[in-house]
């Protein structure tokens, strides 16, 4: 008994290990939550969607932003090229006006000269100074540097533009000087304007090279920063993303895995014969309703186990009492066992059968009609209230039925008018449309009619089970070549007969069509109905 204590808080605490998730405040509460499973499913796989999609809109706003950085990379190239060919000019310039007032002219016409050039010597000095402001022209124009100027460099390109042009003028002053000989002028005017406005020009280059170069330094740091930031955002959004998915998913889970594992672990003590405990499930989804099933059950399983004790120390006693009688009557009963045995299995195959192929075909039919009469309750009241109506004939008919078969005797209309009226009368109760083809039959011996007529019912309720929502049946009975042919075919789903298992409707109609020496076939395939035939010889 110690042993058995022991195995038992064993295994509790295992069990409790096992749930130990499942009892968590927050897996209990979303449990706790008023919704279906498949509602709180949903609501998890679009969160965890919700998630990666926060996550790949920030990456794509790291890229949008990298991609306008690096667009703007471009345009400072761009402007940083501009400037430096507007600087290089201002520095050539320059260094072609020092020449000309005196400097090393060796790099450019040659000579020893180291005084003030004159007369070839200056003339083409003039010609490579006109030169270099026709080069510098188009890099000052705002209308050929390539990209909109900027509003803070707007007016330092005015600036250059305009003495550019004012250089353009007092060189062309100045050469029209050294041509007319006045080269002193030329020289003095050079000193009073070119001079000045070609070093500003340069000063003012420069400074936009420096300015713009140090933006575009700035802006590659930048840029460099704010990739490894957006890098650690989205690695971190994507970490944190993974995290809550993980975490949601984790705890959907044990709020549906541990109320399953409680309702197993319970039903397992029930089969075991424990109906002391309820299973304990604070769900308020199916799993709920589940478990309050379940402590119903258990109830109940424990009311009749304790009467089947009852009845089992009764009946324990009037098995003592029968014994000794049964003892005495063994010998009586020995000889005549074999007939009693064979007439009560006749009689009970007989009776078996008409109350399956009569009764209950019609008690199934009632039963379909009150399922479809409780669907359309809300929907459709009044079609509901006339199916329900229409109903107390066939309860008649059905008790009328039981009646006639409790006594052995057929249908009432099957044994007055035959078969094509009692099957055109059976066919209007049937649980699904159909139709009856019976014209020239005549009356037969009475067990082939009822064998013909419970066959049809049979296979109508078969047609109506397994045939699907919609479907139609046609019922046929003729005669043909000396027997007696019965055929119902439906138009509903068909099936693989060679894979499916025999019911005990089909093994009723085999006993009954050979019992008259008859043959029954079926014929269905998946998608082509299912068709039913039989075929009873008049004289056997």
């Amino acid at each position: 008994m110690a042993r058995s204590d022991a195995l038992h808080d064993s295994s509790v605490a295992a069990q409790r290990r096992r749930l130990g998730w499942a009892d968590n405040r927050l897996v209990r509460s979303v449990a706790h939550l008023p919704w279906r499973v498949r509602t709180k499913l949903l609501v998890a796989f679009v969160s965890i969607v919700a998630l990666f999609v926060v996550v790949g809109v920030l990456g794509l706003r790291g890229l949008a932003q990298s991609d306008a950085r690096v667009e703007r990379l471009g345009t400072l190239q761009l402007r940083a090229a501009a400037y430096r060919e507007i600087s290089t000019g201002a520095a050539q310039l320059r260094q072609l006006l020092a020449l000309r007032a005196g400097g090393d002219v060796n790099a450019y016409v040659g000579g020893d000269a180291s005084t003030v050039p004159s007369g070839a010597s200056l003339t083409y000095l003039d010609r490579t100074i006109a030169t270099t402001l026709l080069q510098l022209g188009p890099a000052t124009d705002p209308a050929r540097l390539g990209f909109a100027r900027p509003p803070e460099d707007a007016s330092t390109l005015e600036t250059i533009r305009r003495d550019y042009q004012r250089v353009s003028e007092v060189m062309e002053k100045i050469i029209a000087f050294d041509a007319a000989g006045a080269e002193t002028k030329g020289q003095r005017l050079q000193h009073a304007e070119a001079e000045p406005l070609a070093n500003e020009l340069g000063a003012l280059a420069n400074q936009l090279s420096s300015a713009t170069q140090a933006e575009t330094t700035a802006l590659i740091a930048q840029n460099r920063s704010s990739f490894t930031n957006s890098r650690r955002v989205f690695i971190a959004g994507g970490a944190v993303s993974i995290a809550l998915a993980l975490l949601l998913g984790l705890v959907l889970s044990w709020s549906l895995i541990g109320p399953i594992q409680r309702t197993e672990t319970r039903l397992a003590e029930i089969a075991a014969g424990d109906f002391s405990s309820h299973v304990d499930i604070t769900n308020r989804d199916e799993l709920g309703v589940l478990a309050a099933n379940v402590n119903r059950m258990n109830d109940r399983l424990g009311q009749l186990y304790e009467q089947l004790e009852s009845q089992a120390a009764e009946l324990a006693g009037w098995n003592r009492t029968l014994e000794a009688r049964v003892d005495e009557q063994v010998e009586e009963l020995r000889a005549s066992r074999t007939r009693v045995v064979v007439a009560a299995d006749a009689e009970r195959r007989r009776i078996e059968r008409d109350l399956h192929d009569g009764a209950q075909q019609h008690l199934i039919g009632l039963a379909i009609h009150l399922r479809l009469a409780s669907e359309l309750a809300s929907s459709d009241p009044e079609k509901a209230k006339e199916l329900l109506e229409g109903l107390d004939d066939e309860i008649q008919e059905t008790l009328e039925q039981l009646r006639d078969l409790a006594h052995g005797i057929y249908p009432p209309l099957l044994q007055d008018r035959g078969l094509a009226d009692a099957l055109a009368a059976a066919v209007l109760r049937a649980p699904l449309a159909a139709q009856v083809q019976a014209n020239g039959l005549g009356r037969y011996q009475p067990d082939v009619e009822a064998t013909v007529y419970f066959c049809c019912l049979e296979a109508l309720q078969n047609a109506a089970k397994h045939a699907g929502d919609g479907a139609t049946a046609m019922v046929r009975v003729h005669e043909n070549g000396g027997g007696l042919l019965f055929e119902v075919a439906d138009d509903g789903s068909g099936f693989d007969f060679g894979s499916e298992r025999i019911g005990a409707g089909m093994t009723n109609m085999r006993d009954r069509v050979g019992a008259l020496g008859g043959s029954l076939r079926v014929e269905s395939a998946p998608g082509q109905g299912t068709t039913i035939s039989g075929l009873i010889p008049l004289e056997h």
